[in-house]
């Protein structure tokens, strides 16, 4: 039999994550089961089971494919010049989550599953951190172009809080089932504040 080559085991993957993401956000998580999965798939749950262990590996594979998409977003708009404003860069992230507000009910739904078990929030803590980094990095850039004084020490501290708020948005949403977008990016630059402290002229 020939081996399947690697862009072929790439599709198949996705093929089973996008099936376990319809599943999700028709069902709901905890109603969901391989079979679930298996059927939403096409394939035969040989196929499934050698890429996938366990639901739970599926899982933590729809986690990682969202916050790498995020990551590829935030990474993109800092080629740009000048930067997005930071409520820019949030309209980024946010109107190009695939399904919107459904997107938003599957990403808490998964997020409830580290809430209470160890071994997924293991996962998540490390998924969580590489989000921190990038939106420092991006932080860093947007504060350096404002003129901040310490850019890099500001991005550190605020890259936490601006994470944290999108992670609220997409609670109000998911419960709501409303996603008002721009307001909340006009809210996001309102509060980091576009004319905040800068560095001190120079002498001459």
């Amino acid at each position: 039999m020939p081996r399947i080559s690697e862009s072929r085991r790439a599709q198949q993957r996705e093929r089973i994550v996008g099936a376990m993401r319809a599943c999700i956000m028709r069902q709901g998580l905890t109603a969901t089961t391989m079979a679930d999965v298996i059927a939403a798939s096409g394939l035969s749950a040989g196929a499934i089971y050698g890429y996938f262990d366990s639901k739970d590996d599926i899982l933590l594979a729809v986690a990682q494919g969202i916050a790498d998409d995020r990551r590829e977003i935030v990474e993109g708009l800092l080629a740009q010049d000048p930067l997005p404003t930071p409520g820019e860069m949030i309209s980024a992230l946010l109107t190009t989550l695939p399904l919107g507000v459904p997107h938003s009910s599957l990403i808490v739904q998964v997020w409830g599953e580290a809430a209470h078990r160890p071994e997924i929030r293991r996962v998540f803590t490390d998924i969580l951190g590489s989000l921190h980094a990038t939106m420092a990095l991006y932080l860093e850039a947007w504060f350096a172009q404002a003129g901040r004084a310490e850019p890099a020490a500001e991005a550190r501290t605020a890259a936490r809080v601006v994470v944290a708020l999108l992670q609220g948005w997409l609670v109000q949403s998911a419960l709501t089932g409303t996603a008002d977008i721009e307001g909340f990016a006009a809210g996001v630059d309102a509060l980091i504040g576009l004319d905040g402290p800068t560095a001190p002229p120079a002498d001459g």
